[in-house]
């Protein structure tokens, strides 16, 4: 249930920032920073999906 609650609050953010990239596309700076928070949070995003169909590749640290 939380990763469905961070998954669908970083589909929103990306949904928001790449709007926001699209009306400022003549600062291009600021397009480069959105562009980089985009990049982060999908790498994010996709590394919960996997997780989630893949959980044998969890973490060792917590099977303690």
């Amino acid at each position: 249930m939380a990763n469905l609650k961070t998954k669908n609050s970083i589909r929103r953010q990306l949904r928001w920032l790449r709007n926001l990239r699209d009306y400022y596309l003549d600062d291009r700076e600021f397009v480069r920073i959105l562009s980089n928070e985009i990049r982060v949070l999908e790498k994010l995003l996709y590394d919960i999906v996997m997780e989630e169909y893949n959980p044998l590749t969890t973490r060792f640290d917590k099977w303690d």
